[in-house]
């Protein structure tokens, strides 16, 4: 799957890049019937449409056809990895299959990210950062592609404190999201925070022009970001449970980093 890649390739591919390999990507990729332009403001929209065609009416075309997105297939057994790298503490991150963009219940596992490490009141993150003292940090989230990816769960443990410690509670956390509803008032808070803060995102002419491209490339819909707006707002304790049953009864894979030398001991 592409998502597998960074978006400008790993250390390895960018070694042997050459000149003409990014100017035959360049031509191949960034035309204008690969480009998405989007005007906000009070603005002449004929005005526009002439200053558009002046500077990009001249410019050819991309004739490479789009490549076809492979699916996703979901991993039948768990998988783990463990790294030792340059840090300070232990690791974890925590991954699973989880929808696109443009469905639903990306909005619901959206949701689910927050009712967990957004803010915090969320309980995870108060149980691991503040409670337990576990971890420094932990968060949660769905990325925002168009095509199925994935969502990840991540802590970094507090010095002296093992990484084990979290994934514990992240997995009795998940378990707990997958047998019991979340309770409403608690859901309709992390509701009205995403509501604010998409609001407040419109404020600025520069704020409503982002919304409205990434909705035109991510979900194919200018305006899908206020039907977003309405998904989020119609997302039930019913869904939650649902959703997190359907993404989190699968096998996750897992990547643990440990230190690459650590000479101060570890609590088990």
């Amino acid at each position: 799957h592409p998502y597998g890649w960074p978006t400008i390739g790993w250390k390895s591919d960018i070694k042997g890049y050459e000149a003409k390999d990014c100017a035959t990507f360049y031509k191949q990729h960034y035309a204008p019937n690969r480009a998405t332009i989007v005007v906000a403001g009070d603005v002449d929209p004929s005005d526009v449409a002439k200053r558009i065609q002046k500077a990009y009416g001249n410019i050819p075309a991309s004739k490479k056809a789009r490549a076809a997105m492979p699916a996703m297939t979901r991993r039948p057994a768990a998988k783990e990895k463990t790294l030792r790298l340059s840090t300070p503490t232990p690791k974890i991150a925590m991954a699973w299959h989880a929808p696109g963009y443009a469905e639903r219940d990306h909005a619901v596992a959206l949701i689910i990210g927050q009712l967990r490490t957004g803010g915090r009141s969320a309980r995870l993150f108060r149980e691991l950062v503040h409670t337990k003292e576990l971890a420094t940090e932990v968060r949660a989230g769905i990325a925002p592609f168009e095509h199925a990816s994935l969502f990840d769960i991540s802590a970094s443990a507090r010095e002296g404190v093992a990484i084990e410690k979290s994934r514990t509670a992240i997995e009795k956390a998940l378990k707990r999201l997958r047998t019991d509803e979340v309770d409403a008032t608690e859901l309709e808070k992390v509701k009205n925070r995403y509501e604010l803060g998409f609001l407040s995102s419109l404020e600025t002419v520069s704020g409503k022009a982002e919304q409205i491209g990434f909705s035109a490339l991510v979900a194919n819909d200018p305006t899908h970001s206020f039907k977003r707006l309405e998904e989020v707002r119609s997302v039930t304790p019913a869904d939650v449970l649902r959703v997190s049953q359907a993404i989190f009864s699968a096998p996750p894979t897992v990547v643990l980093v440990e230190p690459k030398a650590s000479t101060k001991a570890v609590h088990a």
